[in-house]
């Protein structure tokens, strides 16, 4: 059970982060006027709703806007929706909780989440929440000024909606510990839960967000990554294609260096790094790792790396600081 929940918002106050939004003409799965209406709940203000599901039905969706490939969460029209990055790193808490839906877009992969758990866990009574007249059109909350959760319906969701004010996104102090250790960019979080009797956690958030504003200072972009090329040819040619036999080999040395990782997070209760995707190219295949710190993860990796038989060059690129930063200087390692 968390000890501390918080509301997960894109950061409005940092204008290098942008959103994504679906084109107008976007058509529903279920006759709505608009597709990011397909999100909502199936009974829109009423206490029994619940959320659709999209899975089943999904295609990938064009999503327009000038989000910067270093966002790890722009939403799309005010829905979650995260980058591959933040999916490799969080996929074990968001996949229990929801569905991740690609979308297509001109700056890499990046998905929607369409979040299906409804916790019940508010004590109505306790907590500081204009709900709607029972039986109106608006029977959940206009706004919840104080929290209050019954701990024991609260159970080990990593995030979730509640069921009074389906607009907020909540996560568990755990999601924000992992997204923070991996130094993901553009989420914010505000703390709702637990605070004293007489306090307003969105009070609190306001004078916080006019706090940083007023110091006029930008959060540092944060994240670094390490990338292991693996040439398929001693000299590899434009149109070069992996035969079967490099294509197990390379798909098995990432399997082995993600469960290093693993095993190392287990034993150490942190986050050292995991590996995003696996790319094979016409000369070559790309395993992409993404870290927070990258010296560190170089380490986990190497003695893999000089342990594997791979024929052909080996190179690591070691990016110490945010992949996006140009002025952040690469490290490239021959592995012989």
């Amino acid at each position: 059970m968390p000890q501390e929940l918080f509301s997960l918002k894109f950061e409005y106050d940092d204008p290098r982060f942008s959103q994504f939004s679906f084109p107008e003409d976007a058509p529903s799965y279920f006759g709505n006027p608009h597709l990011s209406k397909d999100f909502d709940s199936d009974s829109p203000g009423k206490l029994d709703w619940n959320p659709h599901k999209l899975a089943n039905v999904w295609e990938p969706q064009k999503v327009i806007g000038d989000v910067a490939g270093f966002c790890d969460y722009p939403t799309v029209d005010n829905k979650p929706a995260f980058s591959a990055r933040a999916v490799a790193v969080l996929r074990d808490l968001l996949e229990p909780c929801g569905e991740l839906l690609p979308l297509l877009t001109p700056i890499g992969e990046y998905f929607a989440f369409n979040i299906q758990v409804v916790s019940d866990a508010l004590d109505r009574e306790r907590s500081n929440a204009s709900l709607g007249d029972p039986g109106s059109s608006k029977e959940t909350a206009f706004g919840i000024k104080h929290f209050i959760f019954n701990e024991s319906l609260l159970g080990d969701h990593a995030i979730f909606r509640v069921r009074e004010y389906p607009p907020m996104v909540v996560v568990s102090d755990q999601f924000k510990t992992r997204a923070e250790d991996a130094g993901l960019n553009g989420l914010h979080f505000a703390k709702i839960w637990p605070y004293a009797a007489d306090e307003s956690w969105d009070d609190i958030d306001r004078q916080l967000s006019r706090k940083r504003k007023r110091e006029g200072k930008l959060a540092e972009l944060r994240g670094q990554s390490v990338e292991i090329k693996l040439a398929i040819s001693d000299e590899p040619k434009d149109y070069d294609e992996p035969t079967e036999e490099q294509y197990r080999n390379a798909f098995a040395l990432a399997d082995k260096i993600k469960s290093a990782f693993s095993k190392l997070g287990a034993d150490t209760g942190g986050f050292m790094g995991t590996v995003s995707s696996v790319d094979p190219g016409e000369q070559g295949f790309s395993i992409n790792i993404v870290c927070p710190d990258a010296q560190e993860a170089f380490q986990v990796c190497e003695p893999i790396l000089r342990s594997t038989k791979w024929p052909f060059p080996m190179d690591v690129i070691i990016v110490p600081g945010n992949p996006y930063d140009r002025k952040v200087k690469p490290q490239i390692i021959e592995i012989v």
